[in-house]
Parts: C-alpha cells; sequence; structure tokens
C-alpha cells in the first residue's frame, strides 16, 4: 500500500490566478511486492542449456518515492 501526498497553494493577482502545487508520491518509501513470477519452468535434459527456474521470485515492486511540482496558470 502507498501513501501519496499533494501540496497546492492558490495565488491570486487581481482577476487571474496561479495554483502552485507539489505532488509526492509513495511517500513512506515502500518496497511491497506487487507480483510474483507464476511459471514453473520444468529442467529438459535434451537441451544443453542450463535453465534457471524463477518461480516464486518477485517480479515486480512499487515505484521509488519521487516528487513533482507543477504552476497552473489560470487567465
Amino acid at each position: 500500500m502507498t501513501f501519496d501526498l499533494k501540496l497546492a497553494k492558490n495565488l491570486r493577482f487581481g482577476n487571474r490566478r496561479a495554483t502552485l502545487g507539489v505532488d509526492i508520491y509513495n511517500v513512506f518509501n515502500s518496497d511491497a511486492i506487487q507480483d510474483y513470477i507464476e511459471t514453473y519452468t520444468v529442467d529438459d535434459a535434451t537441451t544443453p542449456a542450463v535453465e534457471v527456474n524463477n518461480w516464486g521470485h518477485r517480479d515486480d515492486i512499487i515505484a521509488p518515492r519521487f516528487a513533482r511540482i507543477s504552476v497552473q496558470f489560470y487567465f
């Protein structure tokens, strides 16, 4: 589970407006596993290549913490 945060401030200039904001994704920097490899590969003795069985290993984790700064102008 991730926790995201958005902070924004409205600035008014007469009949115009600007919004300054920052979005912070994955605030607590969770590295939870999203998906596992569910394919089990059977070793084949007729092939010379060594096959590695990755069944049950993690395939995907939650994206790391990052921030986005934004400015919007309304006129």
